[in-house]
């Protein structure tokens, strides 16, 4: 059955009273709008740990993750790796004061106790840092950069107890990123790095014995990001490159498999402040598809169409600001491959969980954490479930998530209604229902609030929840109630299932306003509306009259006036389906009528 027949009862005017309906159908507007309203729409005020844009039209739990400290000092840049071959993951970063790289040793194998300690530090400023193991040892060593001497250093893992010795890969160029990868089939590590004028884009051949072979990969913009993989299924590394300042996107192609001959394979261009890129089979089919973030615009996802890199085709997912980092993981570990994104401007990571053919993706947010700026995939507790590494711009801390997509409870309420136009006799309360899926285990309901004064209704203390559909709301409220709130609770005792709400209507009678034969009338002719919807009006000649309808969203979508005061009957066509609100103002008096207007 339509939603807009389940409000047929909403607008009846009798002789002294006035018949209306809150209802809320849709979540999927702004938050912070606390009213007052006189139709909800898709707004509403506060909400915690709820879902409203998974799938618009539904209220649903919203994943919420455990965030677990880590060290309260910046950490610019961050990389896995197991340092001391103990079976669990360590995290190597730069910072600052002073500055270097640092390691920090995940000392009781959970992500709860860590100890740190420089491994290095330079005289200027260190750009980034990788990890791998170059000296083919078995333990993974540190690459990093020294900004102010243009050099890239390899920090040799001591395989135990000692101080780590460095050497220089190159003493000319400091990159932006690095990333390691075995280009040329020999089974040593080389690296890949962003380098600005000339070079842009280069890889370093690893010889061994501290010895590296430099090579330009090639291309005319700045490497913002970069991602290495097998795009054309040809059996060696290619390079996947992002852009920001020159606002490119491409790969390059492996042409003899030995890292030293590239060719430039275009992906789009004039896509500024392309940022950052993730690689992965997302859509199963074999080939590898791409992730991308932009920082002033959005998160996109990129399947290679014809698997050779040739054809690609972009979907957006997200329109989102400041967006720094990309990641494809999975996240649910349900066998494909998802997508999560962090922007600075926000305080959850989005993702967005892949049906494993990558044709639909599912939003959800990953909450609580303040500004995120660099997201990795991790396992820190050594469960096998993946968890998050997150670091964090605002608060210069650094933090693991763990249980990402898990469900508990939550909270929305909505913006305040406003019942009656002036302080009415009484009002009179019918019952509160609502149309949801509560799966076993989970649990869903409301707590309501009213007052006849807007601002002491915000301390107010809420109802009771009530559980079951249908319920009566008499002596919930203050007879001369103009103004009342709702309040949806979500739990679950289960954290893969959430209830989920469609549909929540409350009903009231405001009594004691009359209009005498020499008072203005506001009359709907038939309602619900079928065709037309005819008002018949009375404005008892008072100057400056207007009539008004409003949308369910709150905004007037019809207005008739100032013009001479009379009586009359207006005829309303092309109206969509849905609820309207009739305001007619009257010198100091003011009368309100609804009606539905179905399908014509």
């Amino acid at each position: 059955m339509s939603k807009y027949l389940c409000m047929v009862a909403l607008a009846v005017m009798c002789g002294v009273s006035s018949a209306s309906q809150g209802f809320q159908t849709d979540w999927s507007g702004s938050s912070g709008v606390i009213g007052p309203v006189i139709q909800l729409g898709t707004d509403y005020w506060y909400d915690s740990d709820v879902n409203v844009l998974g799938n618009p039209g539904d209220l649903a739990l919203e994943y919420s993750s455990q965030g677990v400290p880590i060290s309260g000092i910046d950490h610019s840049r961050v990389v896995l790796l197991d340092f001391d071959q103990d079976g669990d993951q360590d995290i190597a970063s730069i910072t600052e004061s002073p500055d270097g790289f640092r390691i920090l040793e995940n000392a009781d194998g959970q992500g709860t106790l860590w100890n740190e300690f420089m491994v290095a530090t330079v005289s200027g400023y260190a750009w980034t840092v990788t990890a791998g193991d170059f000296t083919g040892d078995g333990y993974p060593d540190l690459v990093g950069t020294d900004e102010s001497q243009n050099d890239i250093i390899l920090m040799i893992n001591p395989a135990g107890a000692g101080s780590w010795e460095t050497s220089l890969v190159d003493d000319e160029r400091a990159a932006f990123c690095l990333e390691p990868a075995d280009l040329n089939g020999d089974g040593m590590l080389d690296l890949i790095g962003g380098h600005d004028y000339p070079e842009f884009l280069c890889c370093w051949i690893n010889l061994g014995g501290g010895n590296w072979e430099f090579h330009s990969v090639g291309g005319t913009y700045v490497p913002s990001d970069i991602a290495a993989g097998d795009v054309d299924l040809d059996g060696d590394i290619d390079i996947f490159m992002a852009s920001s300042l020159g606002g490119h996107l491409a790969w390059y192609r492996n042409t003899t498999g030995q890292g030293t001959i590239w060719q430039h394979m275009y992906i789009m261009g004039g896509i500024q402040y392309i940022n950052g890129v993730s690689c992965g089979d997302a859509d199963g089919d074999g080939d590898l598809d791409l992730a991308t973030s932009r920082f002033q615009q959005n998160i996109s996802y990129w399947e290679n169409v014809d698997g050779a890199g040739d054809d690609w085709e972009s979907t957006l997912l997200e329109v989102v600001p400041q967006c720094q980092s990309v990641l494809m993981a999975d996240l649910d570990q349900d066998g494909d491959l998802d997508i999560a994104a962090v922007t600075v401007l926000k305080d959850y990571i989005p993702i967005f969980l892949n049906d494993g053919t990558a044709q639909n993706w599912t939003r959800h947010e990953i909450s609580p954490v303040t500004s995120p700026r660099l997201i990795l995939d991790c396992d820190l507790n050594s469960d096998g479930a993946l968890d998050l590494l997150v670091s964090s711009s605002a608060a210069d801390t650094l933090l693991w998530m763990d249980d990402l997509c898990s469900y508990t409870g939550g909270y929305l309420e909505s913006s305040i209604i406003q019942v009656s136009i002036g302080v009415p006799d009484s009002t009179w309360w019918g019952t509160i229902t609502w149309d949801a899926t509560v799966p076993g285990g989970t649990s869903l309901g409301f707590a309501l609030r009213g007052s006849n004064d807007f601002f002491e209704l915000q301390s107010t203390q809420w109802s009771d929840t009530m559980t079951v559909s249908g319920t009566s709301l008499e002596g919930l409220f203050p007879e001369d109630c103009m103004y009342a709130q709702y309040a949806s609770v979500l739990s679950t005792s289960d954290s893969l299932i959430t209830p989920v709400l469609h549909e929540v209507i409350f009903d009231w009678v405001v009594q004691g306003i009359e209009h005498g034969g020499d008072q203005p009338t506001l009359r709907i002719l038939e309602n619900p509306v079928g065709g037309a919807a005819g008002i018949e009006y009375h404005m008892n000649g008072m100057a400056g009259s207007r009539l008004t309808v409003y949308d369910m969203a709150g905004r007037a979508v019809r207005s008739y006036g100032p013009e001479a005061p009379g009586a009359g009957t207006v005829s309303i066509q092309g109206l969509p389906p849905g609820v309207y609100t009739v305001v007619m103002h009257c010198g100091s008096e003011t009368l309100t009528e609804k009606f539905v207007q179905l399908e014509r």
